[in-house]
């Protein structure tokens, strides 16, 4: 949830223009290409794997009524108050910095970042019935997804199917979805994620799942990251070209190995590293889901009106995008996190985007920490 504000706020320092932001600064940065491709290639994949373990557990410890009540009260209501109220203030943002009028229509027309809770409401709902009809008949399908995931080869073998839905994508990079109505494929390509993470926890492999990331997290970014960064903007073009849509395989593959990777080598360290207590992640991850929530607005209004601004004693280039980017990223955390403390954790909202409940810091606990409680 925290890098997807990182992510937002790093769009306006891109060399090239991207589509998911108001407005595009003068100074920018090549680091900010790398870090961005990076985090758009694992970070929600990871949600939704953790996500798909959750889900189980929930349909486990309340059964299928009393989950799908409280998705609906953690994901269903969040989404709904969002979309008039937050969409609106992102949209409004893209009006203003293009000259164009406010109207109510335009407003919300699009789920913006909040097309997670859509998709995850969605596999939500197909985890229940699943639970509730299918599961038992399925003939070990779960299991056979389980123990691929938690073997050696997971990688590899997970990466195909990965790419196969990757490619049916317009372009080798992840579709983000920019609509209400769900994408078949996009549903299709992180449901294999929210899937992997639902039959981790049927089958108790989350552990023996990330034991590789000693392997792992090195091949993700010492190998895949830069080789996908050679073959994806640098070859694929002309791969394109060439052969047509067939010419993204080889980036999709690749792509495919650096999210598995990176997937599997983060669960391996965190189920590690955050095994034992801290009241300080415990907390960052209960105000994490508000954190996400609320953001967007606040980096977009902050790029639209520091983008002509220029540091003082400093000239247009990557120096000064990086300062920009630190402040917007700075104080948009500072504001999410300040009022998460004022208005979210004391009031009855914090069961609906917060941890749960308030907690006094004698009775924090490890159990969940860094999960948002959308996941």
């Amino acid at each position: 949830m925290f890098l997807g504000v990182v992510l937002h706020a790093a769009l306006s320092y891109l060399t090239f223009d991207a589509v998911f932001t108001p407005a595009w600064d003068q100074s920018r940065s090549g680091a900010f290409d790398i870090a961005c491709f990076a985090i758009h290639a694992f970070r929600m994949q990871a949600f939704f794997v953790v996500a798909g373990y959750f889900a189980a557990l929930g349909l486990e410890r309340r059964g299928v009524g009393e989950f799908l009540r409280a998705r609906g009260l953690r994901i269903a209501l969040p989404l709904a108050v969002g979309a008039v109220t937050i969409v609106p203030l992102v949209a409004a943002q893209f009006l203003i910095a293009k000259g164009h009028p406010l109207h109510p229509l335009w407003l919300v027309a699009a789920p913006a970042h909040l097309w997670f809770l859509l998709y995850l409401l969605v596999f939500s709902l197909l985890a229940a019935v699943w639970r509730a009809t299918v599961e038992r008949r399925a003939l070990g399908m779960g299991g056979v997804l389980a123990r691929v995931a938690a073997s050696a080869w997971a990688v590899p073998v997970l990466t195909l199917p990965t790419a196969a839905i990757n490619l049916l994508m317009p372009q080798w990079i992840i579709e983000t979805p920019w609509a209400w109505i769900p994408s078949p494929v996009t549903l299709l390509y992180y449901g294999l994620f929210f899937s992997t993470g639902f039959a981790l926890r049927r089958s108790g492999g989350l552990a023996r799942a990330g034991r590789a990331w000693p392997v792992l997290l090195p091949l993700a970014a010492l190998v895949a990251l830069p080789a996908l960064l050679v073959i994806g903007p640098g070859m694929t073009p002309g791969l394109v070209a060439r052969f047509g849509h067939l010419g993204n395989v080889p980036a999709v593959l690749v792509q495919g190995v650096f999210t598995w990777s990176m997937v599997f080598g983060l669960l391996g360290v965190l189920t590690r590293v955050c095994a034992h207590p801290r009241p300080w992640v415990r907390w960052l991850a209960d105000a994490s889901y508000w954190v996400y929530l609320a953001h967007l607005p606040v980096v977009y209004y902050l790029q639209r009106v520091l983008g002509d601004w220029r540091v003082p004693g400093m000239s247009i280039g990557p120096a000064e995008a990086i300062v920009k980017f630190a402040l917007i990223l700075g104080l948009t955390v500072a504001f999410c996190l300040l009022t998460y403390a004022a208005l979210i954790r004391p009031t009855p909202l914090e069961r609906i985007i917060g941890g749960g409940r308030p907690r006094r810091p004698s009775a924090l606990n490890a159990q969940g920490a860094g999960i948002t409680s959308a996941a």
